[in-house]
């Protein structure tokens, strides 16, 4: 074959594969084109122009939605059996807040002190008065989560009712907390239990105190807003804003409280340890005291940032996830000092109960971090987009499971003798927050599965708030 033949021949089978590619070109868009029509929403009459394809390109990730409707029904039912399983758990609670409340309204339980124990005959009122508010605030939680449970798993007509009622109900809740909390103030902040644990346990009922704050101010807002008239103008932010701000003052009183703890108390008694034991339990609540330091400063600016939205209605929801992401992952630190003291046959206090509590909380605060991480990658981005919601969803459930564990440790000591060791009302406490923690992973399952696998579409639901035990190692 000369070389000319070579040529053309090879010149042939070149055009016919241009013919044969052009032809699949031309039914592939032919094909498209079709799809498209078809598929088109029937109010979309015109012919596909070429800038169409264009628009699909160039429209913001935060706007696309689905094409279809969508019901998250999966988030209503979550939350429909967490506060149904909630309310059993506080219901079976109630009966050990009674019998803490004879418990701990009863002298002989008291001692003349110097023991450096809260439990003194001085603080007899303290601890009566706790007991019996928790009583009555267990009572309207139940019927808190009753009528959200009532709304969720089966709406109602009227919705305005249960959405008041629920306002009402958390405030209530919320007031008989705060004064709960003022009661322990004076018990755990008595000179004799200072001398002896420093300001820690103080600090810590401080810290306790500072949330109600701002859950008390929101719910008595939320009140206002939801029992008038629909159309009635309220300004919730105010109430929130107010009580933002004296909760975040509270976290940074209770920071100082035990930054103070670490300084004059258990860091100063490392370098006097008798023993090699001794010596490592007060480096770990050395670290402790620092580290609870560092989470009071990041609830505290959290507060802040909450603060901000509210009174100025500026969307701030991008630094209060940071800020409780932050907080939740010094806590992890703040339960792995704790795992240092009960955990490690070395520190001379191993105790399989608190270290599995303490093993347990980690993980929870691990996992409330990855969560609000996960939450705060979409809304610093100004996109709320179903894909970041499925992922902090997902954390914040396997961070209630961390929560379960933790109490079911905690319940495994102190529901162990009740009346002989006077723990009545901490096991009362385990099992209303066995309930809390099934309650939490049930309405963020929920919510993981009406977002997870639309990728990058609106969320389908908002973002699910974590109580305060979730930042509490």
């Amino acid at each position: 074959m000369n070389e000319d033949s070579s040529f053309n021949l090879r010149s042939t089978r070149s055009g016919f594969r241009r013919v044969a590619w052009t032809l699949v070109t031309l039914t592939a868009l032919a094909s498209s084109a079709f799809l498209l029509k078809t598929a088109w929403p029937s109010a979309v009459r015109e012919e596909i122009q070429p800038y169409d394809f264009l628009d699909l390109e160039i429209v913001p990730l935060s706007m696309e939605s689905p094409n279809f409707e969508t019901k998250p029904r999966s988030v209503s039912l979550g939350t429909c059996v967490g506060q149904v399983l909630d309310a059993s758990t506080w219901t079976s609670n109630l009966g050990l807040k009674v019998a803490a409340a004879v418990q701990e309204c009863d002298p002989s339980n008291f001692g003349p002190g110097g023991t450096g124990s809260a439990r003194t005959s001085n603080n007899l009122a303290a601890f009566c008065t706790r007991t019996i508010l928790t009583v009555i605030r267990d009572v309207d939680q139940v019927a808190r989560f009753m009528t959200v449970a009532a709304q969720t798993c089966k709406p109602v007509q009227n919705s305005n009712e249960t959405a008041c009622a629920t306002a009402i109900t958390s405030a209530v809740f919320a007031g008989t907390n705060l004064a709960r909390f003022v009661a322990e103030l004076t018990a755990f902040c008595d000179q004799p239990v200072i001398n002896v644990h420093g300001f820690f346990p103080c600090a810590n009922r401080l810290e306790a105190l500072a949330w109600q704050f701002d859950s008390f101010a929101s719910g008595v807002a939320r009140s206002a807003q939801k029992c008038v008239p629909p159309g009635t103008p309220v300004n919730f932010g105010a109430g929130a804003c107010t009580g933002e701000i004296a909760a975040a003052s509270a976290y940074l009183a209770s920071a100082g409280l035990y930054l103070t703890t670490a300084i004059d108390t258990n860091c100063q008694r490392v370098g006097n340890a008798p023993t090699s034991a001794l010596r490592k339990r007060q480096q770990a609540q050395c670290a402790r005291d620092i580290l609870a330091f560092n989470r009071m400063l990041g609830l505290a600016s959290a507060m802040f940032n909450e603060a901000a939205g509210h009174c100025s209605r500026l969307d701030t929801a991008c630094g209060s996830s940071i800020s409780f992401g932050a907080t939740a992952l010094v806590g992890a630190g703040e339960a792995a000092a704790d795992m240092a003291s009960f955990c490690s046959p070395s520190a001379g206090q191993q105790n399989s109960e608190q270290c599995a509590r303490f093993t347990s909380s980690m993980t929870k605060l691990l996992f409330t971090a990855a969560g609000f991480a996960t939450q705060a990658n979409g809304q610093c981005k100004g996109k709320r987009l179903a894909t970041n919601a499925c992922g902090a969803n997902t954390a914040k459930a396997i961070a209630g499971f961390g929560f379960l564990a933790e109490n079911v440790a905690r319940a495994a000591r102190d529901c162990k003798n009740p009346g002989r060791d006077l723990t009545f009302f901490g096991c009362g406490q385990r099992i209303g927050f066995i309930g809390d923690a099934v309650d939490t992973s049930s309405r963020t399952i929920g919510a993981a599965i009406a977002n997870c696998g639309f990728g990058n579409v609106v969320a389908r639901s908002k973002p699910i708030p974590l109580r305060r035990r979730f930042f509490v190692p």
